[in-house]
């Protein structure tokens, strides 16, 4: 069943819709009661002023050439504003003015216009040559790039359970390794064909052992500490390090080459940090203008009810498509994109 307040409304909607409503011609109002002289219109006690017209003309217009030359095409116009303001006076009739998102709703704009004029009374925030020189020297470490090392290893495993004697026989074993690399040096720097013959690092045995680049002193990249710390110690291409021991294995380890830390020029990140700081003097007027704001108006809170609130129920998913793996009601699989 449709509520009163909602029948009214749509009945005016259909009015409107359907013609019904009456025109320019019929919206005349009676001779003892001219019309204002700034108005195009009046619908009841509401004037459409020549201002509000030509607004709202400029407005559809743009820049388009030629609109609203004609006197057909005002009309039109004209008819259109009359429509709107007849519905809307029927809705306010029936109460949608009071009605409490219609209010919120008010509230929002009103809140956003008022916020967005005292912003523009302050003016937009600049930032001077001087500010930009200064945070790029006060953060040269967000504007390099770390050194980095590409090495390559052969790997050989061992038990983590394996006793003293047989941890001793694979260590020598590497040592082999490690002796008979420094008499088989390849123009890459890679192990080579040695990789293949000795090392059980699968992703890498077949590449010479290179494991791609490594960021000096980052110690996510899933290698053991003691191993990242040898690569980090080497300095030049061709090095190798001494047979480093793991829990879980030996390694052979080389440095293919090496890359320094720079510093991206000023010039090239200048317009970064001036986008970077005007958001941030924004956000700082923000607040200002919120403190001034909140000066002489009082304000107090209940925490006790506040916590009391329960959380709200999620919506209920749509019903799904039989046969669908993707779209409406289906929930999308962990680590998915939805």
């Amino acid at each position: 069943m449709r509520t009163k307040r909602e029948v009214a409304f749509l009945t005016a909607v259909g009015l409107g819709l359907m013609g019904v409503a009456p025109g320019c011609r019929e919206q005349q109002p009676a001779s003892d009661r001219p019309l204002p002289r700034n108005a195009v219109a009046m619908v009841a006690d509401q004037v459409i002023s020549l201002e509000t017209f030509q607004q709202e003309m400029a407005r559809r217009a743009g820049s388009t050439p030629g609109k609203y030359h004609g006197l057909d095409e005002k009309v039109a116009l004209l008819e259109e504003l009359i429509r709107f303001e007849v519905i809307h006076q029927k809705a306010r009739a029936a109460g949608y003015d009071q009605d409490p998102r219609i209010v919120a709703s008010l509230k929002r704009t009103m809140v956003a216009r008022y916020q967005e004029d005292q912003a523009a009374r302050l003016g937009a925030p600049t930032v001077t040559a001087a500010e930009i020189t200064g945070y790029y020297q006060l953060h040269l470490d967000h504007f390099g790039t770390p050194a980095r090392v590409r090495a390559a290893l052969i790997e050989i495993k061992v038990s983590r359970t394996a006793t003293s004697e047989h941890r001793t026989r694979i260590s020598q074993r590497a040592e082999a390794v490690l002796a008979e690399a420094k008499t088989n040096v390849f123009p890459d720097h890679t192990f080579g064909l040695l990789a293949q013959r000795h090392s059980e690092h699968q992703p890498s045995r077949y590449r010479g052992g290179d494991i791609g680049w490594l960021t000096v002193g980052d110690t996510n990249s899933g290698w053991a500490p003691a191993l990242l710390g040898a690569i980090f110690k080497l300095s030049q291409p061709g090095e190798f390090s001494p047979v480093i021991e793991t829990p879980g294995a030996f390694y052979v380890v080389k440095l293919i080459e090496s890359q320094p830390a720079e510093v991206r020029p000023l010039e090239e990140v200048k317009a970064g940090i001036e986008y970077s700081l005007l958001r941030e003097k924004a956000q700082q007027q923000q607040e200002q203008l919120y403190a001034a704001f909140r000066q002489g108006v009082p304000v107090w809170t209940n925490l006790a009810l506040l916590e009391s609130v329960p959380a709200p129920a999620p919506e209920p998913l749509p019903p799904r498509v039989p046969g669908a793996t993707t779209g409406p009601g289906v929930k999308p699989r962990q680590g998915s994109k939805p």
